[in-house]
């Protein structure tokens, strides 16, 4: 189990680091963001899920699952540019639904 977690982990951070640098962020700065992500969606998973067992309604957890959808979309994407763009910007557009 720890080291599907630990090669997950290299995975995600792989790919947030490269899209870091190609969006223009600082070197010394890129790899401090790519765990931020990592952490980001392990404490969405883990506290969507407490408030669902909690009873929250749907509305309720309706921001904290478009934010995990957005973190999940930037932590897959990183190879590609022309493909970072484009799923960017499609979870940025699900970010701002019922808005």
């Amino acid at each position: 189990m720890g080291v599907v977690v630990g090669r997950t982990f290299l995975f995600g951070f792989g790919n947030v680091l490269n899209l870091a640098l190609r969006l223009g962020v600082p070197v010394w700065v890129a790899p401090l963001v790519a765990p931020a992500v990592d952490l980001s969606i392990l404490g969405l998973l883990l506290g969507s899920r407490h408030l669902a067992l909690a009873g929250a309604t749907p509305e309720q957890l309706r921001p904290a699952r478009r934010l995990l959808i957005f973190a999940s979309v930037v932590n897959l994407t990183g190879q590609d540019r022309s493909r970072n763009v484009s799923a960017t910007q499609s979870a940025m557009k699900v970010l701002t639904w019922g808005r």
